[in-house]
């Protein structure tokens, strides 16, 4: 008789303890498709800010290409010596010596690759690209540098030595450049050009670098537009 009881009370713990691992199991079930839909409602806005911050960056690249690009095609007129003579004013001797400098700026894209819990993205491709991204803007960074110390130097002490600038600050403001007749020697000096045509390699080199990151900048946000809408 106390067998019987001693085998029904035992069933009845097992049954008890089946439905509480069962309820355990089901709330954990639960608590992590929670967890999966926050992560997920959480990777949304993060890709959405992503692709506003690219957006905005892509604006200020284009904007800055075009005038890159200006110089470059300028500069080539003027070593190829097909400048028409009523075109040979100051404002071109400046364009010559100028470049806008551009990069991107993109805190967002950093923090993600450095993968900070706040800034998780799981896809890897994605994260791929923007690795690839981040590397061809730090080559736009390094060859902008390059042009920056030839200004610093080549062009400064080029300027200042041939008196066409009194200062490195003269030249940094510009300062009466425009209106200046005495500008239009530079067209003729021997020195100059060559200066315009070491120039012309950096500048080149450097626009090259920028269509490099424009483009990679459209394939990732095609990709993040094509997602969005996928989802």
């Amino acid at each position: 008789m106390e067998t019987g009881k001693t085998s029904k009370y035992f069933k009845y713990a097992i049954g008890e303890i089946i439905l509480v691992v069962i309820g355990i199991l089901i709330a954990l079930q639960i608590n992590n498709w929670n967890e999966a839909n926050k992560m997920s409602i959480n990777e949304q806005q993060l890709t959405s800010s992503v692709i506003k911050e690219l957006e905005g960056q892509r604006t200020i690249l284009n904007r800055n290409l075009d005038v890159n690009q200006l110089i470059l095609k300028e500069s080539a007129s003027y070593l190829d010596d097909t400048y028409p003579e009523e075109k040979k004013d100051s404002s071109i001797i400046v364009a010559l010596i100028s470049h806008n400098n551009t990069h991107l700026k993109i805190p967002l894209v950093e923090s993600i690759l450095n993968n900070t819990e706040s800034n998780y993205l799981s896809d890897k491709n994605l994260l791929k690209e923007l690795r690839n991204l981040n590397t061809l803007n730090e080559n736009l960074l390094s060859n902008e540098g390059f042009l920056d110390n030839f200004w610093n130097t080549k062009t400064a002490e080029f300027l200042i030595r041939k008196k066409y600038a009194h200062s490195t600050l003269d030249i940094f403001s510009r300062k009466g450049v425009i209106k200046s007749k005495a500008y239009r020697k530079l067209y003729n000096d021997a020195e100059f050009r060559d200066l315009i045509a070491l120039k012309y390699v950096l500048h080149n080199s450097w626009v090259l670098n920028q269509l490099s990151v424009l483009e990679k900048l459209d394939e990732i946000l095609l990709y993040l537009k094509n997602d969005q809408t996928n989802d």
